[in-house]
């Protein structure tokens, strides 16, 4: 497994299914630099799925193909994705946080 955290992202997302890749999309649209990480090709179950009937905008369309349009709309927005396994995830340090005072909720800002 490759550290990815020395790239400068500020977004790193597991999983290229259909919520990492609108999740890639967004952190996109959002002007932030985004990895996406997935262990095989991107499009997660709709993969092992012949034939998707009545998803919104498609009467019909095959599972690899929905997972093409989504991987290709969320390159699109800048979204950069990447085969590899993510063994673990570690906290190396808190982004921005400080201690409640009174009541305060913690923050998080980006770097």
């Amino acid at each position: 497994m490759k550290d990815h955290t020395k790239h400068g992202y500020d977004v790193i997302i597991v999983g290229a299914g259909p919520a990492g890749l609108c999740a890639a999309m967004y952190a996109g649209r959002g002007m932030l630099k985004a990895l996406t990480i997935e262990r095989g090709a991107p499009g997660g179950e709709l993969l092992n799925t012949d034939l998707i009937e009545d998803y919104i905008g498609f009467e019909s369309i095959k599972g690899w193909e929905l997972a093409q349009k989504m991987a290709e709309h969320a390159k699109k927005f800048g979204a950069e994705i990447v085969t590899d396994t993510v063994e673990k995830v570690r906290k190396t340090r808190t982004v921005g946080s400080r201690s409640p005072r009174r009541g305060a909720r913690p923050i998080a800002r980006r770097p």
